[in-house]
């Protein structure tokens, strides 16, 4: 009991050295228990404890995006039996062929022993490459990439984004895209060798699509989609909600949260300034702006002044002069802003 406590302190003092000595790599990272616990959220104390070591070091948040969306990635993957793992099968089943008598049924046991080896060879194969063939876009902070999909479409990923996607499409096979974060996409519309239905899974919502504009807001726990153009048809898929289904028109925007869908008309073009660079906002919420310059920045800001978050802000900016629209909200509502790296302190 005692050398098991021991063990403990041990562990945890390496990993709080190498957190406080700033030694990590994207392996490292991934190989880390702790890390493991906070990504999956499996250990409270790992979670507070990651959140303010990247409170402390900011500039890691590169390394952390691409250290979690490589484990997110990794949690869908299954192992692919080795040699040895087919050999150990093929020895157990002939050991038990030798145990039986009849030699006449004997040669066909052993036929069937060797598919049976091979089978799960193949199997895995198959496994290997349906499954492990897959790719992964991320961005860090501050940054946008357009990912050309292997039917052509294009995806214009906002900052602190991910996408997944299998590397091989194919005509019996929907297309699909995994999003983690904010993207823009333009779907290719029933591309020659491609099934025809394009697909986007984000957070307990697939949007359903055959060729079409639209963006995609997938973050804490809240799906938002704005159509531009085509036809989109939204399905929640929840398992321990109502299965819900919306038919989105040109100039929608659609929002799932709290398993609940709502809907209303909207100028899209609102939505979609990031694509061009520029942070827009039009009678926003401060607490909605917040959070754009959280994910999108990896800012803490913390709010000590005595107005309300619920109060609306109009302005735009340049997307790499996010400072300035600090100093704008700070002086639109008569506030004090304080900007420290990462940290913003509005008073």
């Amino acid at each position: 009991m005692r050398e098991g406590i021991r063990l403990q302190a041990r562990l945890l003092i390496t990993v709080t050295q190498k957190m406080h000595d700033h030694q990590y790599t994207t392996a490292g990272l991934m190989m880390d228990e702790s890390f493991r616990a906070w990504i999956y959220n499996t250990d409270a104390g790992a979670v507070k404890q990651w959140e303010q070591w990247l409170m402390v070091h900011p500039d890691q948040h590169g390394l952390v995006t691409e250290a979690k969306a490589l484990l997110l990635h990794m949690q869908v993957k299954p192992a692919l039996p080795t040699v040895e793992e087919v050999n150990a099968v093929k020895q157990r089943l002939d050991a038990m062929l030798d145990a039986r008598k009849k030699g006449g049924r004997m040669v066909g046991l052993r036929k069937w022993a060797a598919v049976a080896a091979a089978a799960m060879l193949v199997m895995g194969m198959m496994t290997y490459y349906f499954l492990e063939g897959q790719d992964m876009q991320v961005t860090d902070y501050a940054h946008l990439r357009t990912v050309t999909l292997p039917d052509g479409s294009t995806v214009l990923m906002n900052a602190h984004s991910n996408i997944r996607f299998k590397k091989h499409w194919f005509s019996w096979k929907e297309r699909e895209v995994w999003l983690d974060g904010e993207a823009f996409f333009t779907v290719t519309k029933k591309p020659a060798g491609f099934h025809p239905k394009f697909v986007v899974h984000a957070n307990g919502l697939d949007i359903n699509v055959v060729g079409t504009e639209f963006n995609v807001y997938s973050r804490r726990n809240r799906v938002d989609v704005v159509l531009e153009q085509g036809k989109v048809v939204a399905n929640t898929t929840a398992k321990d909600a109502p299965v819900l289904h919306f038919e989105m028109r040109p100039g929608q925007w659609l929002e799932l949260k709290d398993n609940k869908l709502a809907a209303k008309e909207v100028d899209p073009g609102q939505y979609g300034q990031w694509r061009h660079e520029r942070l827009s906002f039009n009678n926003r919420p401060i607490s909605e702006i917040i959070q754009v310059l959280e994910d999108n920045y990896g800012y803490d800001v913390q709010w000590k002044s005595a107005h309300s978050q619920d109060e609306t802000f109009t302005g735009s900016c340049r997307a790499n002069n996010a400072p300035l629209l600090l100093q704008a909200i700070a002086s639109a509502f008569d506030m004090r802003v304080t900007i420290h790296d990462k940290t913003v302190v509005f008073e």
